[in-house]
C-alpha cells in the first residue's frame, strides 16, 4: 500500500481474530493482545543502511519508556563488519549517530537519533494504550512487538499507521504475552538479551558466567539465579499453559 492510498487495507482490520472475554462482576474483561508489526525500512528508518549492509541486525535496547520524543535511542548493532555498519549509518540520512557507547566483537552499542517519523509511530501506538515490548530490524524490515489491552486497540493502530503511509504488516497476533519472552521481567529480559549478545548460550560459550556477571555489575550467584528464573519463566510460558482459541 502506498502513502497516497490511506486506509484501504486489502484484508481489512475486521480480519483480526476476536479477543477472549470473561465476565466478572458484570464487567467484561479481555485478554491482553500482543502483536508483531513489520514495517519496511524504506517507510520507517535505515533503508540506506540495510542496502549497504544486508547482514546487519539491529536491536533497540531502550524503547519508549524514558524519552517519549526520542523513543529509539540505545541500539545494539550486530554485523560481520561493525566498522562498515557504522560507516553506513553515518551516511544514512534517516538516522544520526550520536555516540558509540561500547564495542565488542561483532557488535556495538550506539546512541542514535531517529527522524520524527519514528516518534510518530510510537505516538500512534502509545496513544491507543499500546506498549512497545521490543523493536528489532534485519533484512530491510523492522519488527515491533506491541502489547495492547484489546484487539480493537490493535486494529485502530494498524488503520492509523496506514493513514501515515507506514504500511504495516501484521505478522503475528497472540494472547497473553504473545511470546514466552514477554513473560520475563524487564531485568530478566535484559539479562538474557545481553547473555545472548555476548555468546553465553553458544557452544562452546564465548563468555563465562563470571565475565558476564562483571559486565552486568552483579554477583556470580545473582546472575546465575536470574538466568535460572528466566529459563523457568520461558519454559512455563512455553509448556505450562495453552493460549485460548482466538
Amino acid at each position: 500500500m502506498s502513502p497516497d492510498t490511506p486506509g484501504k487495507r486489502p484484508h481489512g482490520t475486521a480480519s483480526l481474530p476476536t479477543t477472549r472475554e470473561d465476565v466478572t462482576d458484570g464487567r467484561v474483561h479481555s485478554d491482553p493482545t500482543v502483536a508483531e508489526l513489520r514495517l519496511r525500512a524504506a517507510a520507517f528508518a535505515l533503508a540506506q543502511t540495510f542496502d549497504r549492509r544486508p547482514t546487519l541486525n539491529v536491536r533497540v535496547e531502550q524503547v519508549a519508556a524514558s524519552r517519549p520524543t526520542r523513543p529509539f535511542t540505545s541500539v545494539w548493532l550486530s554485523d560481520t563488519d561493525v566498522d562498515a555498519a557504522l560507516d553506513a549509518l553515518a551516511d544514512d540520512p534517516s538516522v544520526g549517530v550520536e555516540a558509540v557507547v561500547t564495542r565488542r566483537q561483532g557488535s556495538a552499542l550506539c546512541e542514535l537519533a531517529f527522524p520524527r517519523r519514528v516518534s510518530v509511530v510510537v505516538d500512534v501506538v502509545t496513544s491507543r494504550a499500546g506498549t512497545v515490548l521490543s523493536a528489532t530490524a534485519t533484512g530491510g524490515a523492522w519488527s515491533l512487538r506491541i502489547r495492547y489491552p484489546t484487539r480493537e486497540a490493535l486494529s485502530e493502530t494498524v488503520t492509523a499507521l496506514d493513514r501515515f503511509g507506514v504500511d504495516p504488516t501484521l505478522s503475528r497476533v497472540g494472547c497473553r504475552s504473545g511470546s514466552p519472552v514477554g513473560d520475563l521481567t524487564e531485568k530478566q529480559r535484559q539479562t538474557v538479551a545481553t547473555a545472548f549478545e555476548r555468546g553465553y548460550f553458544e557452544i562452546p560459550r564465548k563468555v563465562s558466567l563470571t565475565e558476564l556477571a562483571a559486565d552486568l555489575d552483579v554477583t556470580h550467584q545473582a546472575l546465575s539465579e536470574r538466568l535460572r528464573r528466566a529459563e523457568q519463566a520461558l519454559l512455563r510460558a512455553e509448556f505450562g499453559g495453552a493460549c485460548p482459541e482466538a
